[in-house]
């Protein structure tokens, strides 16, 4: 029994931080846009009956390949959980960068409890592998979906956009790791020292027109050439600009994939250190709604 799954990156089309919550963790509202920028995730069970075994794979040499790595600790969890038995073989090929801000370790977890929930013969509804998925981590509930959805709380309160998301996107990576623990610490100094923040955009299509990033305001200033990619995409024809999560990926939206392309193109001869991917966003469809 093998089969093999796209696990698909996001962006955050708006991030803010609103506060911090007596547990340590951040209250925040996010919508989370999946693009079709994908690690390929390949699982082979041997010996269906025997006792569950995991064995991890991967071409990335960064990853480990023990119970740090989130497609492990997916495997084990929903095993443990439900008697899932044999030895379970996880390969990942990975094109997502890595410390990015574009979910790829969480899309990998999500894909597994969807995957050994079908392979295994649980049958589990999405709604079902929420808490699991959100004991992962708290972008992870999002992957089961996909799409475009608002997350609120600590980003696992998901509500379905059902205004279908067509564009074109140019992704950088600059290839430097921001930590999430580094960037969550420091996020409140960074955001006292916005004068006037104002009311934020929640809604379609004003979202897409002002896209925003609360950690910016912290990551900027300490990685200035990440401002100066944002303003280059604008400058090459983004009709709208933002880093994803908490960073160091950036990214703009295009209507027209011409426009997009040559913008690559262009960034990427003045970059020439810097990996540049043109992608789509992937819409909501009727498959990726909440049961």
């Amino acid at each position: 029994m093998k089969k093999s799954y796209r696990t698909n990156a996001k962006v955050n089309l708006c991030l803010y931080i609103l506060n911090q919550r007596p547990d340590g963790y951040h209250n925040l509202f996010t919508v989370f846009q999946e693009i079709d920028l994908y690690d390929t995730l390949t699982i082979e069970i041997i010996h269906p009956e025997a006792d569950l075994q995991i064995h991890f794979t991967c071409d990335h040499p960064d990853l480990p390949r023990n119970d740090q790595n989130l497609v492990v600790k997916a495997a084990k969890l929903l095993g443990e959980m439900y008697g899932g038995r044999g030895h379970v073989h996880l390969a990942l090929e990975k094109h997502i960068p890595i410390g990015s801000g574009l979910g790829g370790g969480s899309s990998n977890a999500a894909k597994v409890l969807l995957a050994l929930s079908e392979l295994w013969g649980l049958n589990l509804k999405k709604q079902d592998l929420i808490p699991y998925a959100r004991n992962l981590g708290a972008d992870v509930p999002f992957f089961l979906f996909g799409g475009t959805m608002i997350g609120q709380g600590i980003g696992d309160r998901l509500e379905v956009v059902r205004e279908p998301v067509h564009k074109w996107v140019v992704l950088i990576d600059p290839q430097i790791t921001i930590s999430t623990v580094w960037a969550y610490k420091n996020i409140k100094l960074a955001l006292t020292n916005v004068s006037q923040r104002g009311n934020f955009v929640t809604k379609f299509p004003e979202i897409l027109e002002h896209l925003h990033n609360d950690f910016e305001y912290l990551v900027f200033p300490s990685f200035p050439i990440l401002a100066e990619l944002k303003s280059a995409l604008l400058e090459t024809g983004a009709e709208s600009a933002a880093m994803s999560g908490s960073g160091s990926s950036l990214f703009g939206l295009f209507s027209d994939p011409a426009v997009a392309k040559a913008s690559a193109a262009q960034l990427h001869e003045r970059y020439p250190d810097f990996r540049f991917y043109v992608t789509t966003t992937i819409p909501t469809s009727a498959s990726m709604l909440i049961d």
